[in-house]
């Protein structure tokens, strides 16, 4: 196995386990939330990875790029300040 071919592989089981983190992370908060165990969630996750791939493939890059800025905005400066909040 070549150098390229390891780091290919690495990055693409990473990815693969931050998927199945955040799906995992998904059921923990439902159970506590609700406790109940509701499969329904896997739906909401492959509705969202469609409507993540196909924005992706249709929108152009400018879009893509305001959306990640929006995105970014949202986390450092609204969560922030929310937390902060008595």
């Amino acid at each position: 196995m070549s150098g390229s071919q390891f780091i290919e592989l690495f990055v693409g089981g990473l990815a693969i386990g931050c998927i199945y983190s955040l799906i995992a992370l998904g059921f923990t908060m439902i159970i506590r939330a609700t406790g109940v165990l509701h499969f329904a969630q896997g739906e909401v996750v492959m509705l969202g990875a469609m409507f993540g791939v196909t924005a992706h493939r249709l929108l152009p890059l400018w879009c893509r790029c305001r959306a990640c800025c929006g995105g970014g905005y949202d986390e450092v400066l609204t969560k922030t300040n929310a937390r902060k909040a008595p």
